[in-house]
């Protein structure tokens, strides 16, 4: 949960503090249930007030609206993926929100939105459901096709993120796993010569290469970080080490 900005109300020239803190950015996977949170300064006891969710934005006609609680009546209406009472309110005397049950790739919004009427009415934004997807096929490549005897070897991996809002991927964490000739390599343990020079496991070192590691083949696979889906693995990658070439000095 993150801290929301300061969203408010003026009265007698004033501004009225309402919301403590806001969902932020909620990561899901498809079949999760999300639920949207929002805390209060003030009590906000579901009998003395309403309250409004929307998706993506508010409009005077009120097409994106999700759930509309009349408090006055005890009654709650809801609309578009919320229609059908899919949506559970969630209250409390600080803290109020819904939880949408079952999440699918349609529920992944850039923006949810809830309005209270808390001296007129009070507004926060700061909403995401981000939805997790299968990452795209990871790509192995070299920094050398050629290396010799003794030589260092550099092999990446990278694979992107599918995952929905696609406006929100930018501050993710792609983490990678390797095989080498179909054995798991233990970033913990990893082989004699080679090493991880990142935390993300991004890039495989092999110092120095000899001509036994010829023909060692190597896969990768990509995953987001927090997710537990992995992309398809890359194709193999197979070493050709070539002997060192000897200097001859005649005298």
């Amino acid at each position: 949960m993150y801290m929301s900005r300061a969203i408010g109300k003026k009265s007698s020239n004033k501004m009225v503090l309402v919301f403590e803190s806001s969902p932020g950015l909620v990561k899901v996977h498809e079949g999760d249930d999300a639920d949207l949170i929002w805390t209060t300064h003030e009590d906000i006891t579901p009998a003395e007030l309403g309250r409004k969710f929307f998706h993506t934005l508010v409009n005077i006609i009120e097409t994106n609206k999700v759930m509309d609680v009349v408090t006055t009546f005890g009654v709650i209406y809801t609309f578009n993926e919320c229609a059908g009472h899919r949506c559970v309110l969630l209250n409390g005397t600080h803290e109020t929100g819904i939880r949408i049950p079952s999440i699918t790739t349609a529920d992944a919004k850039s923006k949810y939105i809830i309005t209270l009427s808390v001296q007129g009415e009070v507004r926060n934004e700061d909403a995401v459901i981000y939805v997790y997807q299968k990452p795209n096929k990871a790509q192995l490549t070299s920094n050398d096709d050629q290396p010799e005897e003794g030589d260092d070897v550099r092999l990446t991996c990278v694979s992107t993120s599918n995952s929905l809002p696609e406006g929100n991927r930018s501050d993710i964490t792609m983490t990678y796993k390797w095989t080498r000739n179909d054995q798991d390599i233990d970033p913990n343990d990893p082989p004699d010569r080679h090493s991880f020079p990142d935390s993300d496991h991004s890039v495989l070192e092999i110092s120095p290469v000899e001509k036994g590691d010829t023909n060692a083949f190597y896969k990768c696979i990509g995953q987001e970080e927090g997710s537990r889906l992995e992309s398809d693995e890359s194709d193999p990658y197979a070493l050709d080490v070539g002997c060192e070439l000897s200097s001859f000095f005649i005298e």
